[in-house]
């Protein structure tokens, strides 16, 4: 038998650690006996986890030592600047582009991106341009980039008594809530 694999393997010690367990139990009362007033079927409760208690008359209690919760759902957001292509030309219009990446282990809904503003105001892209529209999945490893003309956004900035230049960050919201924060960019240069 090659103890190297048996010793490897956390099933295995985790049968072991329990057999060894109700061993050791059973041994004790054997040798020592029971005490008075305690219960006659020699029941032992043992706490397999945080929200389960058994009973057993031995046993075997297997569970996979140091299970883990899997993390929340992340985002990445990248808030940049860039010109779209059109063939072997650039478009006419600097363009505010928004990366969201999920580098997590699951599928992420986008609910809207947006930019905070002073006072608690916020600036909505409720048409934003991109690969897709949002509302919209994003699967684990994958980009989409949306993006909106700057010369929009400074004449909104403008319109609210901002003067430029102003630094700003986007912000995406995923289905469950979760705000995902960018990079922050000086606009209006």
């Amino acid at each position: 038998m090659n103890w190297d694999t048996v010793i490897s393997n956390r099933w295995v010690i985790g049968i072991g650690g329990s057999l060894a367990a109700a061993f050791v139990i059973w041994l004790c009362t054997r040798l020592f006996g029971r005490r008075k007033g305690t219960e006659s079927a020699g029941t032992v409760q043992q706490n397999a986890s945080p929200v389960m208690t058994q009973n057993f008359q031995p046993t075997i209690n297997i569970h996979a030592p140091g299970a883990a919760t899997l993390p929340d759902p992340s985002l990445r957001v990248k808030l940049a600047f860039g010109f779209l292509t059109y063939g072997p030309d650039l478009g006419p219009d600097q363009m505010l582009l928004f990366t969201v990446a999920n580098p997590s282990h699951m599928p992420v809904q986008l609910k809207g991106l947006h930019v905070p503003l002073k006072g608690g105001a916020n600036m909505f892209f409720p048409d934003l341009d991109g690969e897709r529209r949002i509302p919209c999945v994003i699967e684990p490893g994958i980009s989409v980039m949306f993006w909106v003309k700057v010369s929009g956004v400074q004449a909104t900035l403008r319109g609210r008594n901002y003067t430029c230049p102003i630094t700003i960050h986007a912000v995406a919201t995923d289905a469950l809530g979760n705000e995902h924060v960018s990079n922050s960019v000086d606009i209006g240069h």
